[in-house]
């Protein structure tokens, strides 16, 4: 007998709303872009709706497997696996990468983007969560079932304990120079990240390329110029020799 087809629009809806997710927090660029909001507000607005939207879709999915799963098993056709099975798989198997992804970008990434808050570890532990519920209610071949479970949890375990304890307060830019026509601003920030450590960054945006947004602005995500020690802001020095020539410093740094 042939296999039921569970139904694909709540997964692949949900596998959607995690890139959403991950993309507002910079994990995903697009086109070299990130999302900066309108106001303090929007972060959040948005978030509890993806969020939401990431659980009720996660619960609609795991409910359709099962009972996808009990049908089959009164037709007898428990065992069979078709190809739109394999794809559900690999669908819930690539949920756990993006919400490890998302967790990382934010220990790692750029840290002044203006969409910090403090609700963000509730935000993304339910990422984990879900993320996991589905992946086990989907991959059911032992191997994968049992490897990949291990390899997931192992991230995530250090990660709830992270994302518990670290400050998510927005990193407070320190200093900032335009460049001499207007189309680069560096930034200079002290970012605290935890077990990540403690350093002053140096960031680059370019200007007069940002896309209007009703939830807020896209700008070019800011390039990483400098890596120095915790507070090193305070006997900074930062000047523009030419329009793609920062001097940090005394040091002389080229923009791309």
């Amino acid at each position: 007998m042939k296999t039921k087809k569970t139904s694909n629009w709540s997964l692949i809806t949900l596998a959607i709303v995690f890139i959403a997710f991950a993309e507002m927090y910079s994990t995903i660029n697009v086109m070299g872009y990130i999302l900066v909001p309108m106001n303090r507000s929007s972060p959040a607005i948005l978030s509890t709706v993806i969020t939401t939207a990431m659980v009720f879709l996660a619960l609609i999915t795991v409910r359709n497997r099962r009972r996808s799963r009990e049908e089959n098993k009164r037709r007898g056709a428990e065992r069979s696996v078709g190809v739109e099975v394999k794809k559900q798989a690999l669908l819930a198997i690539l949920l756990p990468l993006f919400a490890i992804l998302f967790v990382i970008s934010k220990a790692i990434g750029y840290d002044t983007d203006g969409i910090e808050l403090h609700l963000l570890p509730v935000y993304a532990i339910i990422a984990l969560i879900c993320s996991m519920v589905v992946f086990f209610a989907f991959v059911k071949k032992r191997p994968l079932y049992i490897g990949l479970g291990i390899v997931y949890s192992i991230f995530m375990i250090p990660m709830f304990i992270w994302l518990l304890l670290w400050d998510f307060g927005q990193q407070p830019v320190v200093l900032s120079e335009m460049s001499p026509d207007g189309t680069h601003l560096a930034e200079v920030a002290n970012v605290d990240r935890g077990v990540f450590g403690k350093n002053t960054f140096v960031y680059v945006t370019p200007q007069d390329q940002d896309i209007d947004l009703p939830i807020g602005v896209l700008k070019k995500t800011p390039q990483q110029i400098y890596k120095g020690a915790y507070f090193a802001a305070e006997s900074m020095t930062l000047r523009w020799e030419a329009d793609d020539v920062l001097l940090i410093n005394g040091n002389r740094y080229t923009i791309d």
